[in-house]
């Protein structure tokens, strides 16, 4: 017999969130719900290819506009899941480790040593999501998470290291 499925509740505004790609080769943080949608750089085409999980490692469903622009998430009613939502974040950590020569190549006539970079990438093992959230806001947030950032465009509103990291 089938266990019946409760219907997704919308997220607590005020819990942190991550948004990390499918393939886990990328993360962004947001303090909350609304700075994910204040920002709205998460667009049409875009959804397929992230996912999204608040702070105690629930599974949380997009709903998007009829243009395309993410409009809400809801709890997807799975019971959370901190634990895959942690290794997730190691295997984001160990991909940007492994691909550091590349974006050093991207960011072009940039000062930054492999050195510095490498130094961004918090080790997360053994690490409470809470404490992924707070290490990972000061490279992998926005201008408007808790941390700032120095506004580098519209568009990707980060900090230099966000934009270095994310974009």
């Amino acid at each position: 017999m089938n266990a019946l499925r409760k219907p997704p509740k919308p997220v607590t505004p005020a819990r942190p969130l991550f948004v990390i790609a499918r393939d886990d080769t990328g993360v962004h943080v947001y303090p909350d719900i609304r700075r994910v949608l204040d920002i709205q750089h998460i667009g049409a085409g875009e959804h397929d290819s992230i996912e999204f999980f608040d702070i105690r490692g629930c599974s949380l469903v997009p709903t998007f506009h009829e243009s395309g622009t993410l409009s809400s998430l809801s709890e997807n009613g799975d019971r959370p899941d901190a634990d895959v939502v942690q290794a997730r974040l190691r295997t984001v950590m160990q991909h940007l480790r492994a691909t550091i020569d590349q974006r050093l190549a991207r960011a072009g006539n940039s000062t930054i040593t492999r050195e510095q970079a490498l130094s961004q990438i918090p080790d997360l093992e053994g690490r409470s999501l809470e404490e992924c959230f707070d290490l990972l806001d000061v490279a992998f947030g926005h201008a408007n998470s808790r941390y700032g950032g120095d506004g580098a465009s519209r568009r990707d509103p980060g900090s230099w290291w966000h934009n270095f990291w994310c974009h």
